[in-house]
C-alpha cells in the first residue's frame, strides 16, 4: 500500500514538474514573439522599415526554434495562425505596405494571445 502511494505521488510530481515547464516554455515562446512584434510596429511606425524588418527576422527566428517544441504543446494550427502571420508581415515590410503590416501584426498579436490564453495552466484549463 506504501509503495502505491509513493508511486502515486511521484506520478504526480512528474505530471506537475511536465505542467509547469510546458508553462514556462510556452510563456517564454510567446513572450519574446510578442516583444519581437511590438518592437517590429513601433520601428515601422516610426518609419524604420529596416529596423523594423530587423525585428520582424529576430521573431521569425525565434518562432521557427521554438516551433518543434510547440507543435507537442499547443495546436498545429495555431502555430500555423502564427508562422502565416509573420510571414504575411514580411512580405507587405518588403513591399512598403505599412497598413497592411499593422493589420498583420495585430492578427499576430491575437495569435500570440489566443496560444497564451489556450496554454497556460490554471484551474479552468484543467477542469
Amino acid at each position: 500500500m506504501r509503495k502505491t502511494i509513493v508511486m502515486s505521488c511521484m506520478v504526480l510530481a512528474a505530471a506537475i514538474a511536465v505542467c509547469l515547464w510546458s508553462d514556462a516554455f510556452i510563456e517564454r515562446a510567446v513572450g519574446r514573439t510578442d516583444r519581437a512584434r511590438l518592437q517590429a510596429m513601433e520601428r515601422s511606425e516610426a518609419g524604420d522599415t529596416a529596423g523594423a524588418a530587423e525585428a520582424v527576422a529576430r521573431l521569425a527566428t525565434g518562432w521557427r526554434e521554438a516551433a518543434p517544441l510547440m507543435e507537442m504543446l499547443t495546436s498545429h494550427e495555431d502555430i500555423h495562425r502564427v508562422q502565416e502571420a509573420v510571414v504575411s508581415a514580411r512580405v507587405l515590410l518588403r513591399c512598403g505596405d505599412s497598413v497592411g503590416f499593422a493589420e498583420s501584426m495585430a492578427l499576430l498579436g491575437e495569435s500570440l494571445e489566443h496560444i497564451r490564453r489556450l496554454e497556460t495552466v490554471s484551474l479552468a484549463n484543467i477542469f
